[in-house]
């Protein structure tokens, strides 16, 4: 095991993936704070001064984090401030948070790592002696000054198909003329620029990727799918918010009732790539993504490990 002192974030424990690398916070957490090739820009956010949002606590570090939603004051913005459980397991890294004020515990599994790509494994347990409705949520807070790709369902002629093929979701402060959105015909591409009003949209995205391209280099997202019926916000599994500082790539699982002691896990596999090695980018076709997803796989890492 490596530790380093990182920033105002303090001790965290380094994830040698090859040429990559990332950093996961100790002192506070779970979080990934950084993510990118070695030597190089972190790909991740980060809110260096940890300012405080709400009246809970809560304080913004950047990075990748696990909430559990709905977004209410509640549940999501209770304070992830205090340190965590850091243990190794098969495979793997495993950190986990003390239970927070609604007795949800929170734990994420680095495992599977290789070159350039490693496997989360998120879990959602419910220590509180009551019920819990929820589902799990996976933002990474992506480095300003980039653009997040996500696939539009395949092209069906009128006359082949009519029936519809995924939700398109909007916030209240969604507005799509916003020119930091762009439809293509296989693309939805949302631009992180100096803009200060927020934006956000949520799809349901049957192939499981997203990506965000910034400075040559891309962070690949995949996730599992899972059915629309059983994913939250109108059938999302994916969700992209951005303002002036960020812009979130959010993967979303499915709504759950856990009884006490119950746990829920959710997955997704990380790849850190150039530009130049998907050719379909660099010719600026629009089938980079189908390129990204045939090259760079999801992968399950169920079971989860005991421990």
């Amino acid at each position: 095991m490596v530790f380093r002192e990182y920033g105002s974030f303090g001790k965290c424990w380094v994830v040698d993936l090859g040429e990559a690398e990332a950093l996961v916070t100790l002192e506070f957490g779970p979080r990934v704070i950084r993510l990118g090739p070695k030597g190089g820009s972190n790909l991740f956010k980060e809110f260096a001064g940890g300012d405080s949002v709400g009246d809970l606590g809560f304080r913004l570090y950047g990075g990748h984090r696990l909430w559990s939603g709905p977004e209410v004051p509640t549940t999501c913005y209770l304070p992830d401030n205090e340190p965590v459980a850091a243990i190794e397991v098969p495979d793997g890294v495993r950190f986990t948070s003390p239970a927070n004020a609604a007795g949800i515990e929170k734990s994420l599994d680095l495992r599977g790592i290789g070159d350039r790509s490693v496997t989360l494994a998120h879990r959602l347990t419910n220590r509180s002696d009551a019920p819990l409705e929820l589902f799990p949520w996976a933002l990474s807070a992506m480095a300003p000054g980039g653009v997040c790709y996500v696939p539009l369902p395949e092209f069906r002629a009128h006359t082949e198909d009519l029936l519809p093929a995924t939700p398109l979701v909007a916030w209240r402060y969604t507005d799509f003329s916003d020119p930091r959105w762009r439809f293509t015909p296989g693309s939805l591409s949302l631009s992180q620029t100096e803009s200060p009003s927020p934006q956000k949209a949520g799809l349901w995205v049957e192939q499981g990727i997203a990506a965000y391209v910034l400075e040559g280099w891309v962070f690949l997202k995949r996730f599992e799918p899972y059915r629309p019926e059983d994913c939250p916000d109108f059938g999302c599994n994916f969700e992209m918010f951005t303002n002036g500082e960020m812009l979130e790539i959010e993967s979303v699982g499915p709504i759950r009732s856990l009884q006490p002691g119950e746990s829920l896990d959710h997955f997704e596999t990380w790849y850190v790539r150039q530009t130049s090695e998907f050719h379909a980018l660099r010719s600026g076709s629009r089938e980079w993504l189908n390129e990204a997803a045939a090259t760079c796989p999801f992968r399950a890492v169920e079971p989860r490990v005991s421990g």
